[in-house]
């Protein structure tokens, strides 16, 4: 399940970009408060393991954040047969079924940032039943 999340933002990312650009990977330990969910607008509070997927692509405009998680909401250009409109929903439901939440950072012309929070508490559980 989290190499379809991966790969989802992945192409997302990759079909953003224009010409020549970048996509970024990093991982750690954060502490959350204040902060909302970008998709199930709850609020987040607590300690997680943060996996953040960058790109330098053209953005997303803040008007539309709201509705990118819904089935078959298009992100790419109307008839650019370029996906189905699903990808962000299935990531949208794998997070919430394992308890995590997605912060989304964009800025209209220099990007996106996907913020994917796993509750450390469960990953703690989950290294000491093994």
């Amino acid at each position: 399940m989290m190499h379809q999340v991966v790969m989802n933002l992945c192409i997302n990312a990759r079909d953003a970009i224009t010409d020549y650009g970048h996509i970024e990977f990093a991982m750690h330990e954060t502490s959350i408060s204040n902060e909302v969910c970008s998709s199930c607008r709850k609020q987040i509070e607590g300690e997680f393991v943060e996996l953040t997927i960058a790109d330098s692509g053209t953005g997303i405009d803040p008007e539309i954040i709201d509705m990118f998680f819904y089935p078959f909401f298009p992100t790419k250009e109307l008839g650019s047969e370029k996906g189905t409109g699903m990808g962000l929903a299935m990531v949208h439901g794998i997070m919430h079924n394992h308890n995590g939440h997605i912060i989304i950072e964009s800025t209209v012309g220099e990007g996106t940032t996907f913020r994917l929070l796993f509750p450390l508490s469960q990953i703690s559980d989950a290294v000491q039943s093994d």
